[in-house]
């Protein structure tokens, strides 16, 4: 994965590299070998029969870089209800297809650790140092999930606050978005634990 969440490259259990993917600045295809591809760009499911990119809320389409309905919310990322990302899909992501979040260095960062933490799970080094990077890996997903389950809430009703949008409708998204991100950082927590398991055996 890339620092937006991207998937760019799939290997088996063996290390094998399985396939691998680039993308234009929105998403499109780019260039790589065929193979699963259910979650791809910025971590959206895509749908290959109809070429979109299915977030929980909306459809979006990289080839015309935008989304295929309006907000839901409204205006909350500016007038135009269609566009993705403000224009800056190089810095910034919508998991929902309800509002943009730029991540900035921090994002960066992150892409490198797990980086660096994947490469340590499949070098020359021993099971328990691999299960050890693995775990950290894992738990610092889950931390940083959860530690934007609060941020991405608050983000969303401040947004509806904002465009005087705080109707039901409204309201009832940030809370469906908000269970998205509770379920993504239990699945999050649930990956540590049986990493931790792992590692625990295999550093006995």
């Amino acid at each position: 994965h890339d620092h937006l969440g991207s998937t760019r490259s799939v290997r088996n259990s063996a290390g094998t590299e399985v396939w691998d993917r680039e993308y234009t600045p929105y998403g499109a295809k780019f260039e790589g070998a065929s193979g699963d591809e259910r979650f791809m760009f910025t971590g959206h499911q895509w749908d290959g029969e109809s070429g979109l990119y299915q977030a929980p809320f909306r459809y979006y389409s990289p080839l015309q870089a935008r989304w295929t309905t309006r907000d839901p919310l409204g205006m909350v990322d500016g007038p135009n209800v269609y566009a993705y990302v403000r224009g800056n899909p190089v810095n910034a992501v919508d998991p929902l297809g309800l509002f943009s979040l730029t991540w900035g260095p921090t994002v960066i960062v992150g892409g490198v650790v797990e980086a660096v933490l994947r490469l340590c799970e499949r070098g020359d080094f021993s099971e328990c140092t691999q299960a050890t990077c693995k775990a950290i890996r894992h738990c610092l997903h889950a931390v940083l999930t959860l530690g934007t389950l609060p941020i991405a809430a608050g983000a969303c009703i401040v947004a509806c606050s904002a465009t005087g949008l705080l109707a039901p409708v409204c309201v009832l998204g940030c809370a469906l978005g908000t269970s998205v991100f509770g379920i993504l950082g239990a699945m999050a927590a649930k990956d540590c634990d049986e990493a931790l398991e792992e590692r625990k055996c295999k550093c006995e």
